[in-house]
């Protein structure tokens, strides 16, 4: 298989289902929640996502590696100022309500509240599909976004402090740990988390 990774903005034709299993795959106490451990719901709810102005994993707000011409990565970031919504436009199924106001209330609401106060970019993600792993998917990615996506220094991000992978990238690219806190995690069990920042 040719690893030869293209990065680039997130086109509207995009492949959503794609995009939606990078983020699922992400992150194991977000995304597949969300669909109530339902994979193909938490799939199908996440690609809607990616044609809400409003929500933070909106298309314009992406950028896409991609190998062979498949999405094989997704970074998403989200600016200062705006004021993002998760559920607005969302149609969600009954059954899937509880965990999708969850997760919103957990992890949404509070990035959402955070970005509205510190300045920059905030970097909501940075996805790698699993089977594309080690193969500089998200350094590629990373550095794509730092060259040519920044909309506003600096910039910030939260990682799960034992991903150490991710810790040594980030560090790399020049990012500087500011503090240690709490993540989310529906069970409510503390998920310690690092929050770092770049300056330009």
């Amino acid at each position: 298989m040719d690893t030869t990774i293209e990065c680039r903005p997130c086109l509207p034709t995009d492949d959503r289902e794609a995009i939606a299993l990078c983020l699922y795959q992400t992150d194991p106490y977000i995304y597949p929640h969300l669909g109530g451990g339902d994979k193909a719901r938490a799939i199908a709810l996440l690609a809607r996502c990616v044609d809400l102005p409003k929500n933070p994993h909106y298309y314009e707000n992406l950028t896409v590696a991609l190998i062979e011409g498949r999405i094989v990565g997704v970074i998403c970031t989200i600016t200062d100022g705006y004021e993002y919504s998760f559920l607005e436009g969302l149609s969600i199924p009954e059954e899937d309500l509880p965990c999708v106001r969850h997760v919103n209330e957990g992890y949404y609401l509070p990035l959402i509240e955070e970005n509205l106060e510190i300045p920059g970019d905030t970097i909501v993600n940075v996805c790698t599909l699993d089977k594309c792993r080690g193969k500089g998917v998200a350094s590629a990615l990373l550095g794509y976004y730092l060259e040519h996506r920044v909309r506003a220094y600096p910039i910030y991000l939260d990682v799960i402090a034992d991903n150490d992978a991710a810790i040594r990238l980030y560090e790399r690219y020049g990012f500087r740990l500011l503090k240690e806190r709490n993540g989310y995690r529906p069970s409510g069990e503390p998920l310690l988390c690092r929050f770092y920042r770049k300056e330009k």
